[in-house]
């Protein structure tokens, strides 16, 4: 799924979670290990130890927000 400038995303939270209009959030998704080469003995166990990988995929920015989400 491909998103662009100027489309909406919805997210599950609203004002009564501290959300506001004009906060920016992060878009994150994890990445496995694009390098499959074992370069080392330990090379597994120290990837591990440094935590998952991420890749930034964008920002969104709040334009509407509701008290509540979902709308009751």
């Amino acid at each position: 799924m491909f998103f662009t400038t100027g489309d909406y995303v919805y997210i599950n939270r609203g004002s009564a979670q501290g959300v506001r209009v004009g906060d920016r959030f992060s878009i994150m998704r994890p990445q496995s290990d694009p390098n499959e080469v074992r370069w080392f003995k330990w090379q597994e166990k120290l990837l591990k130890a440094m935590g998952a990988q991420y890749i930034d995929a964008g920002q969104v920015q709040i334009t509407t927000v509701h008290p509540t989400f979902p709308l009751v």
